[in-house]
């Protein structure tokens, strides 16, 4: 599937892939596609909620929730 943030990340991988990006920008991406995956994932979506994280209190990418390992072998996970 083909989707704007996608776009995103493919170009944001083709300009930093031999130099460091600055903080800001990586953050900004990180942040729009946690958004969609927000959107796009239920299972995503409820496991965020249940960390009490959501595209509207999430400000750093540091604090995107990470889903168990374990997680991937029994649930759909994939949003892209």
């Amino acid at each position: 599937m083909s989707t704007p943030v996608a776009g995103d990340v493919l170009r944001f991988i083709r300009r930093y892939s031999d130099k460091p990006s600055p903080d800001a920008q990586f953050n900004s991406l990180v942040l729009a596609v946690f958004r969609f995956q927000f959107e796009n994932n239920k299972v995503y979506r409820r496991f965020c909620e249940m960390e009490g994280v959501n595209p509207q209190n999430l400000k750093n990418w540091k604090s995107v929730p990470a889903m168990p390992s374990s997680a991937f072998k029994e649930l759909v996970l994939a949003t892209f």
